[in-house]
């Protein structure tokens, strides 16, 4: 890499609920504040705050780009693997594995693509890859958590019942996963929807519950955990092993209900905070061992391009396709139905 790169990072506009898309903003910020020129291209729906408040994360524009094309940059294109093809048509392609492949109907084929896992659980799931680059960047802050970590609440919002489990099975039911009937001291809780809690009263929730019952990979886990609570993972099809296990040895963690661990909330805390700090420290070393690679795209004489603002986009058109081809159209249904929500 040199001073001539620019990278381009494709992602939604920001949001507190998906982890995806805060590692993707959270990237970009460390990139520009470790003497790289990292820009995001925001695509999908348009929001009021679409990057986060003190995060060094220019959004690309058009006349952004006509200079960079002025000056000749070498552009860089970074897509998580839910992402299809080359939608900005950029010269080079860095892949950020983000998750397994497929799971959520993305592309396994990544041929031509500097390939980057987000973990090394994700890089061994790679057939013919057991050597490509980890960068692991922490998908929450420990500031988050270190501020009130220790001030009690009173009364559990929307609870009469205490003690309380929180159950959260988001993907999972979307993929056709289906769960045990609830319990009456249990609730189960979404990222997003009408019936969705906000962000603060999902943390609040989390901080008060004896237990959270998990069915898939989600930041819900560490949320739970830096406050101190035990979670409890569900084993099924779609779930057999934590994505960030070896980046964030965290206590509390059980995949069986006779062995609950308990949890160091302290121990937690300093965890993530190693993980921040070593995702600020491994940027400079990852990015200067990428070698380009570009027998797809070096004799591509169309034109980079910005992708158009809406629900519906060609990339979300050709995922949706795999979906269909790889899960089946109840699971794109209800990927739909989710999707379409949102930003309700």
């Amino acid at each position: 890499m040199d001073e001539r790169d620019y990278f381009y990072i494709y992602s939604p506009a920001w949001v507190h609920w998906s982890a995806g898309i805060r590692v993707l903003h959270y990237l970009c910020d460390l990139l520009n504040r470790n003497g790289f020129n990292a820009f995001l291209v925001l695509h999908g729906e348009q929001s009021e705050s679409e990057t986060f408040p003190g995060l060094l994360t220019p959004v690309l524009n058009r006349q952004i780009l006509k200079t960079h094309k002025q000056e000749a940059r070498r552009i860089v294109a970074i897509y998580p693997e839910g992402i299809p093809g080359n939608p900005l048509n950029a010269q080079y392609v860095i892949r950020w594995i983000l998750n397994y492949p497929s799971l959520l109907g993305g592309s396994t084929n990544f041929q031509d693509e500097v390939l980057l896992a987000y973990s090394k659980e994700l890089s061994t799931s790679l057939e013919d890859h057991s050597e490509i680059l980890v960068l692991f960047v922490p998908a929450l802050k420990s500031s988050e958590f270190e501020e009130n970590v220790d001030v009690p609440v009173s009364e559990p919002i929307k609870m009469q019942i205490e003690p309380y489990e929180l159950i959260y099975a988001q993907k999972f039911r979307a993929l056709g996963g289906e769960l045990p009937p609830l319990k009456k001291n249990q609730i189960e809780i979404t990222r997003f929807g009408s019936s969705a809690p906000t962000r603060a009263e999902t943390l609040l929730l989390l901080r008060n519950a004896s237990l959270v019952h998990v069915f898939e990979n989600t930041t819900i886990i560490t949320e739970s955990l830096l406050y101190g609570v035990p979670v409890l993972c569900h084993e099924n099809a779609f779930f057999k092993s934590l994505i960030a296990e070896f980046e964030m040895p965290m206590r509390g963690i059980s995949w069986s209900s006779s062995e609950i661990v308990k949890t160091d909330r302290t121990y937690n805390l300093q965890i993530l905070r190693n993980a921040e700090s070593s995702a600020n420290n491994s940027i400079k070393k990852v990015f200067a061992n990428i070698e380009l690679i570009s027998k797809r795209n070096i004799n591509n004489s169309r034109k980079l391009k910005l992708p158009n603002r809406g629900i519906f986009t060609y990339h979300s058109i050709s995922r949706a396709k795999i979906i269909y081809k790889q899960k089946g159209m109840r699971v794109l249904i209800r990927f739909f139905l989710n999707y379409i929500s949102r930003g309700n």
